[in-house]
């Protein structure tokens, strides 16, 4: 599947952003070199001197890195190729909720860059987080990234889609300002 054209937003009509099979299946690889390296570290005798934290933290990083690589193999076999969509009336990001989230309920819009990897953050009042159906990783995490982030909120990135995070930042922009008064300052 070739990139988009997404120079071109309507916040009138609807916008499906679908993954990217190149950047999921480099993430399946690294997933199952991660998860190599975590067996090997448990069962080596290199970590040896390490204990039981060795065998910890080897079998920690491959249970953890193999439910990555299977969310993503996942991803990669699933007949529906469009993760996020936007919409007159909301933005649904399938990876997280199978709920949309309207555009009225959100209250900012800012970006988070962790580790080089940039993040939109979508701020909404905890009576509207409550409402969506998270998944269950999302569900799983909330508290954590609750306690990180001092609020409930959705971090939407574009690390497996077809769109670069820029382009992805400026059609949730138009769409959030077009639809949402509260939101018309956002850049």
């Amino acid at each position: 599947m070739g990139q988009q054209n997404f120079l071109s937003v309507d916040p009138h009509k609807t916008m499906t952003i679908p993954i990217s099979t190149l950047e999921t299946m480099k993430i399946v690889v690294i997933g199952i070199v991660l998860v190599a390296i975590g067996i090997l570290i448990s069962h080596s005798d290199t970590f040896a001197a390490f204990g039981r934290l060795g065998i910890i933290v080897g079998w920690f990083i491959s249970i953890f890195f193999g439910l990555t690589t299977l969310i993503s193999g996942y991803s990669l076999l699933s007949p529906n190729k469009d993760k996020v969509v936007l919409t007159p009336t909301g933005l649904l990001d399938t990876r997280y909720s199978s709920t949309e989230i309207p555009w009225i309920s959100l209250t900012n819009v800012s970006t988070l860059s962790i580790h080089r990897k940039s993040f939109l953050v979508l701020d909404l009042p905890k009576k509207e987080f409550d409402k969506l159906q998270l998944k269950i990783v999302p569900r799983s995490l909330r508290r954590l990234n609750s306690a990180y982030m001092g609020k409930d909120n959705i971090s939407i990135h574009s690390i497996d889609l077809e769109i670069s995070f820029e382009d992805l930042k400026r059609a949730i922009h138009t769409y959030a300002k077009a639809h949402n008064p509260a939101l018309s300052a956002l850049e």
